[in-house]
């Protein structure tokens, strides 16, 4: 009695919707004849139906008492929807026919349907929400697997996860009986567009062949800017991979490598305020610079000062010099200055991003700009599937940029926003700590259970327990303050809160002094100021020696300068192929499209007194 009535009631709404489809169709054909005939005309794979010829078939197999018959052919409609550019027709059909659906099957193909639908309408939060559904269907059907892989890398890459996107074409590719070489190339491009921490997350999840590409990857990254050595590891990849798909693509890679050609660079002109306040800035940057200059280099440096340059006639004094190359200028106004005089064409590595004007074609910026570290962080630890950050952060503009871009980068993976706390310096520090851990409501509640039971308790205050990481925004001083009083407000009974921070929260100058009270913070830094063996050991001596006194800051500038003259040849071949990377004192270093210098920094953790760098797996 109960199935009768739950194939009437099925039996009814098809009817229903049926006839609304129906009368839908025959209004399109009195007024549509011209998109009527191109929807006939661009069937496809469904014995050459029309859309009004499916809804047809499906109403006489409704009549005939056949409504899984006419399911069926409703759901081939609505593909045809699909097929025939009418996006905003399969939703609607696709939505109205899922209620009666029940099979597996057919709801597997229905979710892959309004994918397709949201993502000609570029709604792509819509087909990702009907790919995540369709998610667990696709386990025990194999045959839907490739357009399930293809469907998630087209609208992970519109949602911009390249990492998410890359993994899944790669299953699609592994599915995929003929593969376009051309599919391959992009796959290659792809990758190289990946930052290294990025390329770490992508091994994490381990698409099928991966392993190959990343040594070819490897090989590309580190011998890409040597012909020969190059060609040499190439070579022995592929007698070691002779069944990877990549090989499909060797010999092209090799011919592009071999095509690098670069200018003869001899004269560079390096703009430094070298007098004024910034004075200090620009000495340490130019020490750098000297510092990477080799003793049998044919280039000549001439250093120009940018307090006391006239940008109106820079162009000219630069013709009159011969200058092949321009290494910055290193300040934000300077910077400014220069790329708005139409007449400076001249090839040139800029040391601070500009805001008032796009680059040129021949200008690239070095960007350390601490918004690239944030987004590095939040990304990789969301990947460690942590929930629920506490971000503790400083009041300053800079510590705010660096929050919010946390924050930003957090949530296009997580659904819980962090809870930020901004705190001050001073005295209230403590207590806003054990606000934020909820320490106070916990001594609250001691303090009322103590006036309720009128004898001696022994009692444990008690943090939150739904936080599950902290991310530190501060300066050394602060975060120095801060650890401590973490630690003492997490209960002795509790787990640990994992303690992260950027690079803001690290001084090598002041670890000189000790780190017992950091024991366990990790956090994001260049290789020059991680002391563990990932710096130029000899050059980190010289350093000190000469400036046993230079702040975090100037260090980090004359890194700066250290991998600017060393960048100057190598930017002309990142320019042609994008796989080529710099391994820099202030980090790994690639170009990207936009003509932007970015970096992978490395992780360092405090422990036993020391600071050891850290490989960041996600978890």
């Amino acid at each position: 009695m109960h199935l009768n009535y739950l194939f009437a009631s099925r039996k009814l709404i098809l009817i229903s919707l049926l006839t609304s489809l129906l009368l839908a169709s025959c209004s399109s054909n009195i007024t549509h004849q011209q998109s009527k005939q191109s929807s006939r005309l661009s069937a496809l794979e469904n014995n050459g139906k029309s859309v009004a010829q499916l809804l047809a078939i499906a109403t006489r197999q409704n009549n005939h008492q056949q409504s899984e018959q006419a399911l069926g052919s409703l759901i081939t409609a609505a593909q045809q929807y699909v097929n025939t550019q009418q996006p905003t027709q399969a939703v609607w059909l696709t939505n109205s026919i899922k209620p009666m659906i029940d099979a597996p099957v057919q709801q597997l193909a229905l979710l892959l349907i309004q994918a397709r639908a949201w993502q000609q309408l570029n709604n792509n939060e819509q087909a990702w929400q009907a790919l995540t559904l369709a998610k667990p269907l696709v386990v025990n059907q194999s045959s839907a697997e490739q357009s399930y892989f293809q469907l998630v890398s087209k609208v992970q890459q519109a949602r911009n996860y390249p990492v998410a996107a890359l993994d899944a074409k790669m299953h699609w590719l592994a599915l995929t009986q003929d593969v376009d070489p051309v599919m391959l190339q992009t796959v290659w491009y792809q990758l190289n567009q990946l930052s290294n921490w990025q390329l770490e997350q992508l091994k994490q999840l381990a698409p099928p062949q991966f392993y190959g590409w990343q040594q070819l990857l490897f090989i590309a990254h580190n011998f890409g800017a040597n012909k020969a050595r190059f060609a040499q590891h190439v070579e022995q990849w592929r007698r070691a991979n002779r069944q990877h798909l990549a090989n499909a693509i060797i010999n092209e890679l090799l011919a592009e490598n071999q095509a690098l050609a670069v200018t003869n660079i001899q004269q560079i002109a390096v703009i430094l305020p070298l007098s004024g306040k910034q004075q200090v800035a620009g000495e340490a940057a130019q020490q750098g610079i000297l510092a990477a200059y080799p003793n049998n280099n044919t280039t000549q440096l001439i250093f120009i000062d940018s307090n006391q340059v006239d940008m109106n006639t820079l162009a000219e004094q630069l013709n009159s010099q011969h200058i092949d190359f321009v290494i910055g200028p290193l300040l934000i106004k300077h910077v400014d200055q220069y790329i708005n005089q139409p007449a400076l064409t001249l090839p040139t590595l800029l040391l601070n991003s500009p805001t008032t004007a796009q680059l040129k074609n021949n200008q690239v910026v070095f960007s350390m700009r601490p918004e690239d570290e944030a987004i590095q962080a939040a990304d990789t630890l969301s990947h460690r599937h942590y929930q629920h950050p506490l971000i503790l952060s400083d009041h300053n503009e800079i510590s705010q940029r660096i929050t919010q871009t946390f924050v930003n980068e957090w949530s296009k993976y997580n659904d819980n926003q962090p809870q930020v706390v901004y705190i001050q310096a001073n005295g209230s520090m403590q207590a806003s700590v054990q606000h934020s851990l909820d320490v106070d409501l916990s001594r609250q509640r001691i303090h009322q259970l103590r006036q309720i039971i009128k004898a001696p308790l022994k009692t444990e205050t008690r943090n939150r327990r739904d936080i599950d990481m902290i991310y530190i925004v501060g300066s050394p001083r602060e975060t120095r303050l801060l650890k401590p009083y973490i630690d003492v407000n997490i209960s002795p009974f509790a787990k640990l809160i994992p303690i992260f921070a950027s690079s803001r929260s690290h001084s090598a100058r002041q670890d000189r002094k000790g780190t017992r009270d950091l024991s366990g913070l990790s956090f994001t830094e260049m290789p020059w100021l991680l002391t563990d063996g990932s710096q130029n050991q000899s050059l980190a001596e010289i350093n000190l020696k000469l400036w046993p006194e230079r702040s975090d800051i100037l260090q980090r500038i004359f890194a700066l300068g250290y991998d600017s003259f060393s960048l100057v040849n190598k930017i002309q071949l990142m320019q042609q192929v994008n796989y080529i990377r710099h391994y820099g004192l202030t980090g790994i270093i690639q170009l990207t499209p936009q003509q932007i210098l970015t970096r992978t920094l490395l992780w360092g953790r405090y422990r036993h007194n020391t600071v050891q760098q850290i490989t960041m797996k996600a978890s």
